[in-house]
């Protein structure tokens, strides 16, 4: 019985992770995958149009790419970008971009973090057809 519970508070101690802010994320998968690279305008709560987003859309899924967790930058991704390529990477669920702290006096309202499931990328493999 002991062994048992043992066995269950190490598997659910695994499961779950702690990014560099403190907060848990969950890895739910971690392996390669074919997919094609996006790079979709960033639309924020106010409906304005930003900077552009990078994701890996795989089995009709558009994943945010987090790079601040990835083995590589957005100009590394830049030219693959419409492309379909394999990477080897993880699926995550967790917040896309870390908490900015706001100053006490400052007038803007906070922009409401996003969370959910995204991706990783470790590394990208040639396309192998």
């Amino acid at each position: 019985m002991r062994l048992l519970f043992i066995s269950i508070l190490l598997i659910s101690f695994c499961a779950c992770k702690t990014n560099e802010n403190g907060t848990k994320i969950s890895v739910l998968k971690e392996y390669q995958k074919r997919g094609t690279v996006l790079s979709l305008p960033k639309k924020t709560t106010k409906g304005t149009v930003s900077d552009k987003e990078y994701y890996f859309r795989t089995d009709n899924i558009n994943y945010f790419i987090k790079f601040s967790e990835s083995y590589i930058t957005a100009l590394d991704l830049n030219k693959y970008v419409n492309q379909t390529i394999v990477i080897k990477g993880s699926i995550k669920n967790g917040l896309w971009e870390p908490k900015q702290p706001q100053a006490i006096t400052s007038a803007k309202q906070p922009e409401k973090a996003r969370s959910g499931p995204y991706i990783t990328i470790e590394r990208i493999y040639k396309n192998k057809k």
